[in-house]
């Protein structure tokens, strides 16, 4: 009796486990093998400087592809790690990198695109009495590092205006200026910046200071010495009570990689970049909205300076989105812009132009 028990027991579950069994309707399948990303796996580094806009520009990068954060103020120190290393990715200033070059024989870096920019500023506390470069002469000009985007401009006018570069080779955060300043040798403060400034105007409630770009200097001398330079005006009452407009240099930030770093890596960053430019430019902070509008898909290439070498994967884009050829047929200038040359293509002459 009790085996039948267990019998019967067992059937029941068994009834009970096939009838929950799903139904599979469908016998076709075809086997697919899925590879993960390379950059799934070994996700790119993206070496930068901390400040509110270049932490702005990795926050928008890395949600449209994987980048690995590396924090690192030493321009120099940057530019020579993706001088010597590939499939690594950096955002430094374009002024960084003339600096860098003119130091070294073997240059591998190459340019993915410029974004966005800085402002050349000198901060000066009010006692020490400075308003421009002719104020400057015999003056102490503290920077963060010897090779940097200051140092590089500071140099370059050194011997008309003698003043001193003191080089602290350190950090500076702009409320830490007070206390800097307490030395009574440092007499002005240089850093490449962006209008408006929450950190200048907290500052400026507590600690009184004039700032100015390029006032003093000859436009000749300035065109001379920076041929390439881009002046841009800059609002000081966004800083203090001073209805003025400040003349300066721009100074355009920058995305570097090695030239032997995958074309596939590059194709994709600089596609996202033209592909997604609106979604880059949206924010809802005051200081970075204020940077960035002016800023359009023109910009993200800087034709008049020859130093530069687009990376062949950029230039792969460039090449299929039409902005570039190296087809020199007559028809290809129809097409730039537009599309990939097609000498195929023939242009009908009695067409209408609208």
């Amino acid at each position: 009796m009790k085996v039948i028990l267990i019998i019967l027991i067992l059937l029941f579950l068994l009834i009970n486990y096939y009838s929950y069994i799903k139904k599979e309707n469908y016998k076709n399948y075809e086997k697919v093998l899925v590879t993960p990303s390379v950059y799934i796996k070994n996700i790119p580094e993206f070496i930068h400087k901390s400040s509110l806009i270049e932490n702005y520009i990795f926050t928008k990068l890395s949600s449209l592809h994987p980048l690995k954060k590396t924090i690192n103020n030493n321009p120099n120190q940057i530019l020579n790690t993706i001088n010597n290393q590939k499939n690594i990715l950096c955002l430094v200033s374009n002024y960084d990198y003339e600096n860098f070059i003119k130091l070294k024989n073997n240059i591998n870096i190459t340019l993915i695109c410029d974004l966005f920019y800085t402002i050349f500023s000198i901060i000066s506390p009010n006692n020490r009495n400075i308003d421009s470069f002719v104020d400057l002469k015999n003056k102490n000009i503290i920077i963060e590092f010897n090779n940097n985007a200051e140092y590089y401009i500071l140099e370059k006018f050194q011997d008309i205006f003698e003043y001193n570069i003191i080089v602290l080779n350190k950090t500076i955060e702009i409320k830490s200026l007070p206390e800097i300043f307490q030395d009574l040798s440092y007499h002005a403060y240089c850093k490449f910046i962006f209008y408006p400034n929450s950190e200048l105007n907290n500052l400026y409630k507590n600690w009184r200071f004039k700032i100015f770009g390029i006032k003093g200097i000859d436009k000749k001398i300035l065109g001379s010495l920076l041929p390439n330079y881009k002046k841009i005006l800059f609002d000081k009452s966004l800083i203090y009570n001073e209805t003025s407009i400040g003349e300066s240099i721009q100074n355009n930030l920058n995305i570097y990689t090695n030239n032997q770093s995958d074309n596939k890596l590059t194709y994709r960053i600089i596609k996202s970049i033209y592909t997604n430019f609106t979604y880059i430019k949206n924010t809802n902070k005051t200081e970075i909205k204020n940077v960035i509008r002016t800023f359009n898909h023109y910009n993200l290439i800087d034709i008049s300076n020859a130093k530069k070498k687009l990376h062949s994967g950029v230039k792969e884009y460039y090449n299929h989105k039409g902005y570039i050829t190296l087809n020199s047929e007559p028809i290809c200038g129809y097409f730039v812009g537009k599309s990939k040359c097609d000498t195929a293509f023939k242009l009908n002459p009695y067409r209408l132009i609208m």
